[in-house]
């Protein structure tokens, strides 16, 4: 599994652009809603 760890740090790292992603649109629809 030791091969795939650079692959696997890509993935934790597009994980971690996708989730930024997400709490920046939940944070922003929290601002209009209130």
């Amino acid at each position: 599994m030791l091969f795939e760890s650079e692959t696997f740090l890509e993935g934790i790292d597009q994980h971690r652009k996708i989730r930024n992603v997400f709490v920046n649109i939940s944070s922003n629809t929290r601002l209009y809603n209130v």
